[in-house]
């Protein structure tokens, strides 16, 4: 049986230095390995917010306590983010092999978050798949998974 996972991140005050971001991670409902917590660091942005959520789950799922059993199936990590989702998916390959320079030869922003993420990936015992989970979707725990994110970085302050 196949185990899905959906992470979310959120920002407060955006693009200022009082911005705040959380992350969110939400295995089911009362689960005791669910999420809300502040992105550590001190850069705080959406996107950085969607790839600490990401790297959390990872880290959740790996965790000896927690490992699912899937019988062989994927564990999928639904995000909102097709930005998080193209980084460690498609675009990290030329990324790699151009030293993580992007398109316009700037330095690939959120590199740390995205190696973090494939390394995490690479370690883990059972296949992980990336799905897109659309904004407007009804789906509640995608949901409940921006909601926790959104309630860490109100909190932050």
């Amino acid at each position: 049986m196949s185990m899905t996972v959906y992470t979310g991140g959120s920002c407060v005050y955006p693009g200022t230095p009082e911005a705040n971001a959380g992350i969110g991670v939400f295995l089911g409902p009362g689960h005791k390995r669910n999420f809300s917590g502040r992105l550590p660091g001190k850069c705080q942005t959406s996107n950085r917010a969607e790839f600490g959520a990401i790297k959390r789950a990872l880290l959740i799922l790996s965790s000896p306590s927690m490992l699912p059993q899937t019988d062989g199936e994927p564990v999928f990590i639904m995000t909102r983010s097709k930005y998080a989702i193209g980084c460690v998916t498609i675009w990290l390959k030329k990324w790699a092999r151009n030293g993580w320079l992007d398109a316009r030869g700037r330095p690939v922003a959120n590199k740390d978050l995205i190696v973090d993420i494939i390394i995490l990936v690479l370690l883990c015992p059972y296949k992980v798949l990336f799905m897109h989970s659309p904004a407007i979707a009804a789906d509640k725990s995608s949901v409940r998974a921006k909601e926790l994110a959104a309630k860490a970085a109100r909190n932050c302050r």
